[in-house]
């Protein structure tokens, strides 16, 4: 039973430890998800600066590596403009000082009715 608990303080330390790296994560996450999809909805191809060689993007079940193959498919997606409405922006931290966020929310394209 010691041994376990002693396992789950290092568990727990650990964790705490990750966290205190990018401590104001849950407001770099909630800025990047503003400034992301502001960009995305008035001039997609200045997302470029986001993106790097070893970067994917997952799009309909398919996937996209790196940042020129990430851009032609966004500067090449079927409509001409689309809006954004951000529901809820939920954040975590990860090893080695990132941030894991998981964006759910509604879109208008070409002016049609926000879809969910």
């Amino acid at each position: 039973k010691d041994v376990v608990v002693a396992g789950c303080a290092t568990r727990l330390g650990a964790a705490h430890v990750m966290a205190a790296a990018n401590a104001n994560f849950l407001e770099i996450s909630k800025a990047f998800c503003q400034h992301y999809y502001n960009v995305f909805d008035t001039d997609r191809a200045k997302l470029q600066t986001l993106y790097q060689d070893g970067s994917m993007l997952t799009f309909e079940d398919a996937q996209f590596m790196g940042m020129q193959a990430i851009m032609t498919k966004l500067t090449t997606l079927q409509f001409a403009t689309v809006q954004h409405q951000v529901t809820t922006c939920d954040a975590q931290p990860t090893p080695g000082g990132g941030i894991l966020c998981f964006i759910t929310g509604k879109l208008a394209r070409d002016l049609a009715e926000i879809w969910p």
